[in-house]
């Protein structure tokens, strides 16, 4: 089974992309493959819907290979990365009947539980529809205890 790991924040010195790096190894260990995508290399500058994009293209060919995806992200003052809203934002009618799970990473206690609540609550619906969970990972004490 194909699951991508989507890298939900482009920001500078970012603690999530230990946490994105670690779920790919244990998704192949697993025996499943899947491909780690990074919303900084979209580099985004404004909302595009149009799916045209090289970023979109490239997006829509691994949502359409996979039944679900996993999106890593931190939480920024109990919300998402605006980064990651433009990019979900590229593709639409792709995500029907997609299983999403959110891993959400923080320094704080609860590992960005704030975030996962409002990510599923306030994103489009369509990504969320099929979100079965969120996780909650306190990055610095997770990554130094693997």
């Amino acid at each position: 089974m194909f699951i991508p790991i989507l890298l939900g924040t482009a920001r500078k010195g970012r603690k999530s992309e230990a946490v994105a790096k670690k779920l790919v190894e244990l998704v192949e260990a697993l025996g499943h493959e899947t491909e780690l995508v990074d919303v900084r290399a979209a580099a985004l500058s404004a909302t595009d819907d149009t799916g045209t994009s090289e970023s979109a293209k490239h997006w829509k060919s691994i949502v359409e290979r996979c039944k679900g995806f996993i999106i890593v992200t931190p939480e920024y003052n109990h919300g998402y990365p605006g980064e990651l809203k433009l990019f979900l934002d590229q593709l639409y009618k792709e995500y029907a009947n997609k299983v999403v799970r959110i891993v959400s990473v923080s320094n704080g206690l609860w590992g960005g539980g704030n975030k996962s609540d409002r990510t599923a609550t306030s994103c489009p619906q369509h990504v969320w529809d099929h979100c079965f969970g969120n996780g909650h990972t306190p990055s610095k004490r997770w990554i130094h205890d693997q």
